[in-house]
């Protein structure tokens, strides 16, 4: 059994009391700077990967806490766009090119008048 602050050399090692072989600047165990990069690099996009995520997370927490409220068919306001024969409405810009804010305004108004009273019922 060795005491522990007993001091034993390596197989193959220097003997016990000379001092080990210096490594020069030379040594084989350094990273070059393309590496080195690479490592930088990589660290980096490791953080911002982390960070996207937590920001991902508060936001679906913002979005789950949002209350939802159910509204009945026929409250909300009709679009002036004609429904296609299978079921589809064109809302581009195009169809959409002369209608006037003031009419969108007002069937906004009609809707949210029409929920109120809805809700105070």
């Amino acid at each position: 059994m060795v005491a522990p602050h007993a001091t034993v050399a390596p197989p193959g090692g220097p003997p016990v009391g000379e001092a080990a072989p210096e490594i020069g600047s030379d040594s084989t165990y350094r990273r070059t700077w393309p590496q080195r990069l690479l490592i930088v690099a990589n660290v980096v996009l490791a953080a911002g990967l982390f960070f996207g995520a937590s920001r991902l997370a508060s936001f679906e927490e913002a979005v789950g806490s949002i209350i939802r409220i159910d509204v009945p068919a026929g409250v909300l306001a009709d679009l002036d766009v004609p429904i296609g024969a299978d079921g589809t409405v064109d809302i581009s810009p195009r169809a959409r090119l002369f209608i006037k804010e003031s009419e969108i305004i007002a069937s906004l108004y009609s809707g949210v008048e029409e929920l109120m009273k809805l809700e105070n019922a």
